[in-house]
């Protein structure tokens, strides 16, 4: 199964938008055992948004709540402006109008904090499957 993973991983890169460092180190370990490229420790709206125009990734995880003016949600609404990457979020915040409030803005999937690491792995995978 892990070489299954590894296969798949391989090559495809992920930005983690994360404000929580030890949880995005343990998304970025867990995931680049599986041969994902990971990249973390950007959390300002400005940055994730230069970011995704300046490389090319294939997923964004992101938390709904980050660091500066925009929250997750706006910051895949500017996104969504000139890109289609697919976007998973990652969250603590399951009210009714957050959920619709990103629902707009056509996410691969959702995971409410706290969360396991298998539930993690299928929900990506589920995601590079539609890529």
């Amino acid at each position: 199964m892990f070489m299954f993973h590894l296969i798949r991983g391989c090559m495809k890169q992920i930005l983690v938008a994360e404000n929580e460092f030890i949880i995005a180190q343990n998304i970025k370990n867990k995931l680049s055992k599986l041969g994902y490229v990971v990249t973390t420790g950007i959390t300002e709206s400005s940055e994730i948004m230069n970011s995704v125009r300046r490389n090319h990734y294939d997923l964004i995880l992101m938390n709904v709540r980050l660091q500066g003016d925009l929250d997750g949600i706006e910051i895949m609404n500017e996104i969504r402006t000139f890109s289609s990457i697919p976007v998973i979020y990652i969250t603590s915040v399951t009210d009714k109008l957050t959920r619709k409030r990103a629902e707009r803005t056509a996410p691969a999937g959702f995971l409410k904090k706290p969360f396991e690491y298998d539930d993690l792995i299928e929900v990506i995978e589920q995601a590079m499957q539609r890529i």
